[in-house]
This record gives structure tokens, C-alpha cells and sequence, in this order.
């Protein structure tokens, strides 16, 4: 018979019809896919409440031990560096002493050399040979004296410049090389402090939010499990044990949909924290600058006025220069025309300078 066709039934059976109501398993399992659906649904937001607060700060405090046991190394070679800076520093007050006495030493030796060379007064030798020939003999005895002392001197004067020179170089070059070493710690030193506070405000940051949300995500998977054996536990036809196989692919699913949340959810919280930093480092860093180019120009105007200063004792010291060129220029002449007039005085027999 066509189930199809409309029958008329009267008294009991269509009683019996009213009150009865066939209900399959597809109505039971719609109701099982809801609440399953429910708490797949919680499962992942604890999933992804335990990944935003979980223990994301141990990895960060590991890398700030590392960071403070490298900024502990670099302060301790910064330290070694600054002694033996202060040690040369020490070596080169010494070697400006010796200089000191060394310009001491030259100043005398050339103001023995312009007395040396000052002309003496001529005065009339008396009528006799064998007086003028000794007299002759001693000037010529201290001619040689003073040409050999003024060379000694000479030679004296280019050693003691050359060694000053040279120590001078030398001090120059160890101090740049310590002060470029300096600036080098200096800078690295800054970057470690600066990826210190980066770091720790990051694990701020990820501390900020850190809690336990385990006990609770527990207790709510517990209230659906006793909501959902309530729902069926007046059920007696129900057979929901056999639709149990469709929870195994339901639930490669799931997990694969954690791990793809578990792998987002930290790569933001990751990209966050780090945009938080940067943000943060930006900010300061656009401070420092606006500090340093306050104080580069105030150097700017501190390094015209001195060169002002020194374009200034530049042209002071040419002129000293100058002059003590031209009484150098002098005192050759006079030293020549000294020594026309000793040789005048030999060929005459007449004059000769005193001693």
C-alpha cells in the first residue's frame, strides 16, 4: 500500500496515533552535535586563553639572565679598559714632564748658543809676534771650541725632538685606540641596556595577563557533561552509544584547529609584545635624539667659538714666528760679520775678539 495515500482512522487507533510519535536517532543526534558543538567550542576558547596567559614569560627571562650576564662581562671589560686608560693617562703626564724639562734643557742650551754668538768688542792687539801668535792661536782654539759645542747642541736639540715626537705619537695613537674601544663598549653596552628593557617589558607585558584559568575550564566542562547525561539519561530507547564513531574524526579536527590557533594566537601575541617594545623603544629614542641634537648644537656653537679662539693664537704664534725668524736672521748676520771681522783682524795683525 502507497504510505503515501490518506487513510481515515477512527476511535482507539487514532488515539493511539495522537499520543505516539516515532522519534529516530537523527533527532537524538542533533542534539548531541549541539552540545558537542558547545563545548568545542569552550574547549578552544580555554585553549586559547591558556595560550594569551600561559607561562610565555619563561622563555623571555631566559633570554634577559643572558643579557645580564653578557652586560656584567662587557661592564667588567669596560672597567679593565678604563684602568688601563687611567694607567695611560698617567704614562702621559709623565712624558708631558719630561717634555716640560726637555723644553726646559732648550731653552737654556739656545740661550747659551745667542750668548755665544753675541760679538765681542775689538780691541788692540799689542806690537809683538809671539804675543799675536798666541793670542791668534787661542781664537782660533775657541772658534773650534764653539763650532763643536754649537754642533753638539744642535744634534742635542734634534734627539731630544725627535724622542718627543715620537712619545708624543705614541700616546696619541694609544689614546685613540682606547678611546675608540670605549666608544665601542659604550655603544654596546647602551644596545644590551637598551634589549634589556625591551625584554623586560615584554614579560610585563605577558605577565600583566598571566592567569590560571584551569580549574575553571574544568569546572565547565564538567557542568555540560552533567547537563548533557541529565538531557539523556530519561531516554530509555536511546542508543547514543553507537554514534560515538563520529567523535574520532570530530576530534582530529578539533585538534588540528587548536594547533592552527595555538600557532596564530602566538605569533600575534608574539607580534604584539614586539610592536609594544618597538613602540616604546621608538618613543624614547626620538627623545634621545631631540636631546642630542639640543646638545650638538650647543657644541656646534662652543667648537666655532673655539675655533675662533684658536684661528686667534694661530696667527699670534705666526707672528711670533715671525720675529723670532727675523732676530735668528739677525744674529746670522751678526754671527758672519763676526767672523769677516776675525778674519780681517788675522790678515792685519790688529784685532781680535775677546774671550
Amino acid at each position: 500500500m502507497d504510505p503515501n495515500y490518506a487513510m481515515a482512522k477512527f476511535g482507539i487507533e487514532s488515539k493511539n496515533m495522537l499520543k505516539s510519535k516515532h522519534r529516530g536517532c537523527w533527532y537524538y543526534t542533533k542534539y548531541f552535535f549541539f552540545f558537542l558543538s558547545i563545548i568545542q567550542f569552550l574547549i578552544i576558547l580555554g585553549l586559547v586563553l591558556f595560550m594569551l596567559y600561559g607561562n610565555a614569560h619563561v622563555t623571555t627571562e631566559e633570554r634577559l639572565k643572558r643579557l645580564q650576564d653578557r652586560f656584567k662581562n662587557l661592564t667588567d671589560d669596560h672597567n679593565s679598559l678604563k684602568d688601563s686608560f687611567i694607567q695611560m693617562k698617567s704614562k702621559l703626564t709623565s712624558v708631558e714632564k719630561a717634555n716640560l724639562n726637555c723644553s726646559v734643557l732648550l731653552g737654556t742650551a739656545l740661550r747659551q748658543l745667542q750668548n755665544r754668538t753675541v760679538p765681542r768688542v775689538a780691541i788692540p792687539l799689542p806690537p809683538y809676534n809671539d804675543v799675536c801668535r798666541v793670542y791668534q792661536g787661542a781664537l782660533e782654539k775657541i772658534n773650534t771650541t764653539y763650532i763643536i759645542e754649537t754642533l753638539q747642541l744642535k744634534h742635542k736639540i734634534l734627539t731630544l725632538q725627535g724622542e718627543f715626537n715620537r712619545i708624543t705619537e705614541k700616546c696619541y695613537q694609544t689614546n685613540a685606540t682606547l678611546n675608540s674601544k670605549l666608544i665601542e663598549i659604550t655603544l654596546e653596552k647602551e644596545k644590551l641596556k637598551n634589549m634589556k628593557e625591551d625584554l623586560e617589558t615584554q614579560a610585563k607585558i605577558s605577565l600583566s595577563g598571566c592567569t590560571s584559568i584551569n580549574q575553571r575550564f574544568e569546572m565547565e566542562l564538567e557542568r555540560m557533561r552533567s547537563r548533557f547525561e541529565n538531557h539523556f539519561s530519561g531516554q530509555d530507547n536511546l542508543r547514543y552509544s553507537n554514534c560515538w564513531s563520529i567523535s574520532t574524526e570530530t576530534k582530529n579536527n578539533i585538534d588540528q584547529t587548536i594547533v592552527r590557533m595555538k600557532q596564530d594566537v602566538n605569533n600575534v601575541m608574539f607580534e604584539n609584545s614586539r610592536l609594544q617594545t618597538e613602540n616604546a623603544r621608538m618613543t624614547d629614542n626620538f627623545q634621545k635624539c631631540s636631546q642630542e641634537k639640543t646638545n650638538v648644537i650647543a657644541d656646534k656653537n662652543n667648537l666655532s667659538k673655539e675655533k675662533g679662539a684658536l684661528e686667534k693664537q694661530l696667527s699670534e704664534n705666526k707672528e711670533e714666528l715671525n720675529k723670532y725668524a727675523t732676530k735668528y736672521m739677525k744674529k746670522e748676520e751678526e754671527l758672519e760679520n763676526c767672523r769677516k771681522m776675525q778674519t780681517m783682524g788675522r790678515m792685519s795683525g790688529g784685532y781680535f775678539p775677546r774671550t
